[in-house]
């Protein structure tokens, strides 16, 4: 009887769950983007939580400059590539800038810094909010992804 009460557990989140075929790592164009578009959700992701933080013009940097490489190493980079990342390096330098210019005007040496989102403006959303916000979104979209089931007709 208890255990005819208990719930059953949640689907698998599948963004997260990856079983490609041993033959051909990648096969199509569609799970390469669908690989992209996850990836990249990820990388845009870290930019927005971090973006409050002083150190994140140097963390950003490393972004930049690898999604650049990449662009630059592939022969001819897919459409999806090359949007997803110029749009994670646009992302990186806006919230770099602002980091750039709130550290100019701190009052707080670099070494003397104690506080993770210390260039967080007032009112503006705490990392965890910020968090919450993004997997909600994310979580709104894979519902509104998934194809109904026949039953539910």
């Amino acid at each position: 009887p208890a255990a005819a009460a208990e719930a059953p557990p949640p689907p698998p989140r599948l963004p997260i769950i990856l079983k490609l075929p041993k033959d051909s790592p990648v096969p199509n164009t569609p799970s390469q983007d669908a690989i992209l578009s996850e990836i990249f959700t990820l990388l845009n992701r870290d930019a927005n939580l971090y973006r409050y933080t002083p150190s994140y013009p140097e963390l950003s940097s490393l972004v930049t400059s690898r999604l650049r490489r990449l662009l630059k190493s592939v022969d001819s980079p897919s459409p999806t590539l090359r949007r997803l990342a110029k749009g994670c390096i646009e992302v990186c330098e806006g919230y770099a800038s602002y980091a750039v210019k709130a550290r100019g005007r701190a009052d707080v040496a670099p070494k003397d810094v104690v506080r993770l989102e210390m260039l967080k403006p007032e009112g503006a959303e705490g990392m965890g909010d910020r968090l919450r916000g993004e997997l909600g979104r994310e979580r709104r979209m894979e519902r509104v992804s998934v194809p109904a089931s026949p039953s539910s007709s």
